[in-house]
C-alpha cells in the first residue's frame, strides 16, 4: 500500500510553484530572446553598420529594414522581459535574428559572385565581351561578341539589383506605413502593445528572400561561368542578356583563329606571286574576315608588305572589290567572279576557293582548308536549340549554310 498522507513539505513546493507563474516563464523567455538575438546582432554587425550608414546617408535599402527590425524587436523584449504579465506574447527576436542571418548570407554571397568574376576577367589580356545591342529597326536585342577592354565591367558588376533599387523606394513607406497601422492598433484597446505590433510589422518588410533573390543564382552563375573562363557582369549583364531575341554569329565564332589554312595557292601565268598575295590579304584585311590572319601570317613569313586599300566595297554577291596601287582587284567565290565577268577555268572551280582577279582578269586563287572543332559544333547544336534564334553575320565567302552543314552536321 502507497501511503496517500501528504509530507509536510508539500506546502511550501506549492508555494515555490505558485511564484513562477506564466508571467515569469514569459519574461524568461524573453530575456533569453534578447540575449540571442544581441549575439546574433553582434555576430552579424557588418549588416547593421551598413544598414545604419545607409540610414544616416538618407539612403533606404533592405538592410534598414533589417535595423528598424532589430531595434523594436529588442525594445519588445526589454519590456516583456520588465514587465511582463501572463497574457504577454513572445517578442519576434528570432524573426528578425533571422532576417540579419539571410542578408549576411545574401551579402557572402554576392561577394563571392563578385570575387570570382573580378579574378575570371583580371588576367585576360585581349578578352572577348558579349553585350546585347536593340536593333534599329523592331528595337529587339542581339548578343554581339567583340574584342575590347573591359573597362567598366567592374562599375557594372556592383549595380544594384532589382530588390535592391525596389527597397530604396519601398523602405521608407513600409516604415512609415508600419508606425501608422501600430498607432491605429494601438488606439483600439491595445495601446499596451504598440511596441510588439510594430515590431510584427516591420519584421515582415524585412523580407528573407530579397537578400538572396539575385545573389543566389548570381553566385551558381558565376562558378560555372568560371570553369569556362568567363565572368558575367552583375544584374545589368544578366539582364541585356536574359532580354536579348538573338545571338550574332560571325564566321571567327565557327572557325576561330588556326581552324583556317591556305591547303595549295595556283598564280596565272605573268601575274607576280608577291603582288597577288599582298593584295588578297590586303582585301581580306579590309573585309575584316576571319580568313585575313591566314593570309597576314603567309605575308608576315615570305615578307611581303601590306598593301594601300582604296575604294573598298563588300558585294552580296560574295566577293570584294578594292582599288590597290591603281589596279581593281576583285576577291571573292566562283559565283562573285562570274558576276563580275572573270572567266574561271572549270577544272579549278571548287566551293572552298578563293580566288583574286586584277583589272578583271585572273591573277591566282587559293585552295582553303577549314577544320572543324568539337567544341563549336557543341556551342551550335546547344544555340539551336535554345529560345535565342542565330543570326549568322558572315564576312568570309565560303562559309555558308551548305559549308556548315557539311562541316558540324
Amino acid at each position: 500500500r502507497f501511503d496517500r498522507r501528504v509530507p509536510a513539505h508539500a506546502g511550501d513546493l506549492r508555494a515555490v510553484r505558485g511564484q513562477a507563474g506564466p508571467a515569469a516563464d514569459i519574461r524568461a523567455c524573453s530575456l533569453m530572446l534578447l540575449i540571442l538575438q544581441l549575439a546574433v546582432m553582434i555576430t552579424c554587425l557588418d549588416v547593421l553598420t551598413a544598414g545604419l550608414s545607409s540610414l544616416l546617408e538618407l539612403r533606404f535599402s533592405g538592410e534598414v529594414l533589417v535595423v528598424f527590425s532589430c531595434l523594436f524587436s529588442l525594445i519588445d523584449a526589454v519590456i516583456t522581459a520588465v514587465g511582463g504579465t501572463e497574457n504577454a506574447a513572445l517578442p519576434f527576436c528570432a524573426v528578425s535574428s533571422l532576417s540579419v542571418l539571410f542578408a549576411l548570407w545574401g551579402s557572402r554571397l554576392q561577394s563571392s559572385s563578385l570575387r570570382i568574376s573580378f579574378y575570371t576577367a583580371a588576367p585576360a589580356t585581349s578578352p572577348y565581351v558579349a553585350s546585347a545591342y536593340p536593333s534599329e529597326e523592331d528595337g529587339t536585342r542581339s548578343v554581339m561578341k567583340f574584342s575590347m577592354p573591359v573597362k567598366g565591367f567592374v562599375r557594372r558588376s556592383e549595380s544594384p539589383d532589382p530588390c535592391e533599387t525596389a527597397y530604396r523606394t519601398a523602405a521608407p513607406i513600409l516604415i512609415v506605413a508600419s508606425v501608422l497601422l501600430s498607432l491605429v492598433a494601438a488606439f483600439h484597446g491595445h495601446f499596451g502593445q504598440f511596441f510588439h505590433i510594430l515590431s510584427a510589422l516591420l519584421v515582415m518588410c524585412a523580407s528573407f528572400s530579397a537578400f538572396i533573390s539575385f545573389a543566389l543564382p548570381y553566385c551558381v552563375a558565376a562558378k560555372k561561368l568560371f570553369r569556362s573562363g568567363a565572368a558575367l557582369g552583375g544584374w545589368p549583364g544578366c539582364s541585356d542578356i536574359g532580354h536579348a531575341r538573338n545571338v550574332v554569329v560571325t564566321d571567327s565564332d565557327i572557325f576561330p583563329a588556326g581552324t583556317m589554312s591556305i591547303e595549295s595557292i595556283r598564280i596565272v601565268e605573268g601575274a607576280f606571286t608577291d603582288g597577288v598575295i599582298s593584295c588578297t590579304g590586303s582585301v581580306l584585311a579590309a573585309s575584316g574576315c576571319a580568313l585575313a590572319s591566314a593570309f597576314t601570317d603567309l605575308m608576315r613569313r615570305n615578307g611581303f608588305a601590306m598593301m594601300h586599300v582604296e575604294n573598298f566595297e563588300a558585294h552580296e554577291g560574295g566577293g570584294f572589290s578594292a582599288i590597290v596601287h591603281g589596279s581593281q582587284v576583285y576577291v571573292g567565290s566562283s559565283g562573285f567572279m562570274q558576276l563580275m565577268g572573270v572567266r574561271l577555268p572549270r577544272s579549278q572551280q571548287s566551293r572552298t576557293t578563293l580566288y583574286t582577279a586584277v583589272n578583271g582578269h585572273l591573277a591566282g586563287f587559293f585552295a582553303i582548308e577549314y577544320r572543324p572543332i568539337a567544341s563549336v559544333q557543341t556551342a551550335l547544336v546547344t544555340l539551336l536549340r535554345g529560345k535565342k534564334a542565330p543570326l549568322f553575320a558572315i564576312r568570309d565567302v565560303n562559309v555558308n549554310p551548305m559549308l556548315i552543314k557539311q562541316k558540324f552536321m
